[in-house]
């Protein structure tokens, strides 16, 4: 059992994915997560995704990855700086982006990278006590909101690490406090796997992208092997190729970055549906 605490699954992970990789694949998806999203967009109901992981596991990348597919560009977003190394020291600042005026990807930055800020204080932010403004003081303790009508509810939270990557102590301890929360059904949880082409030499090449979803022994146990030791079912974890080193976005790799963002958002409006009705049934 993981650190999330669900029970691994051994099936085939995603045997059942049919996407077109290309122009039409991409406007599809596209065109589905518009529709996915509607009824919140028209209610004026925020879906806020927090998003975490350790230095260098290529989560600013992915956002950036997922800024550019969704809004169709070809030149590779850079809207959430980028580090330059895994020995980058951790911001205190608050990073986020909202798009068709309901979505809003929150980048924690470094911040739950500390040893010194509380489970408390982390079970704040989870919990949408906390205002998005980057407002953390010299002991990394986040101001919280006096009304908890200002609250912003956090629909999902996304977990990014790399291939093989080993979850650092102290974001350990910040999984078990998020695992608490997802436990009382309060949030979801999703698993981004970056850096698709250290998984396999053969994604190092975006037209290659089309066999991610293949019986392909490497992506099989790299999938078992996060599942394990996250705690995550498969059917919860995704994989991007980031673009590391690239200037313009291809296809390919903007199809998949819309494939994982269109699971997120998924596990984000089932969670809010879920709320509701407990809202409604709670009257």
């Amino acid at each position: 059992m993981g650190i999330f605490g669900s029970k691994p699954d051994t099936h085939q992970w995603n045997r059942n994915t049919r996407i077109s990789w290309d122009e039409t694949g991409a406007a599809a998806l596209l065109g589905e997560i518009k529709d996915m999203i509607r009824p919140f967009k028209e209610r004026h109901h925020a879906l806020n995704i927090l998003v975490f992981g350790p230095t260098g596991c290529g989560k600013s990348s992915l956002l950036n990855g997922l800024r550019t597919s969704c809004q169709r560009k070809t030149t590779v977003a850079t809207y959430f700086p980028v580090g330059t190394s895994q020995d980058v020291s951790f911001t205190r600042d608050f990073q986020c982006s909202t798009w068709e005026d309901c979505v809003t990807l929150f980048d924690m930055a470094g911040v739950f990278e500390s040893p010194k800020i509380k489970s408390e204080d982390i079970l704040n932010i989870v919990q949408g006590k906390v205002p998005f403004t980057g407002e953390i003081n010299d002991f990394l303790e986040p101001k919280t909101l006096e009304s908890a009508e200002n609250r912003k509810h956090i629909s999902c939270v996304v977990l990014v690490l790399k291939p093989g990557m080993e979850l650092p102590v102290n974001l350990k301890r910040i999984c078990s406090v998020v695992r608490s929360s997802a436990g009382k059904g309060e949030i979801a949880c999703h698993l981004v796997i970056t850096h698709l082409d250290e998984v396999d030499d053969c994604f190092k090449t975006p037209r290659n992208l089309n066999r991610v979803f293949d019986e392909m022994p490497k992506i099989q146990n790299s999938v078992k092997q996060m599942s394990s030791e996250i705690g995550i079912p498969p059917y919860s974890i995704s994989f991007v190729r980031n673009y590391s080193h690239e200037s313009q976005s291809d296809v390919m790799s903007t199809v998949l970055f819309l494939h994982t963002f269109k699971q997120i958002l998924n596990a984000a409006c089932e969670q809010e549906e879920k709320r509701t009705e407990r809202a409604a049934n709670a009257e």
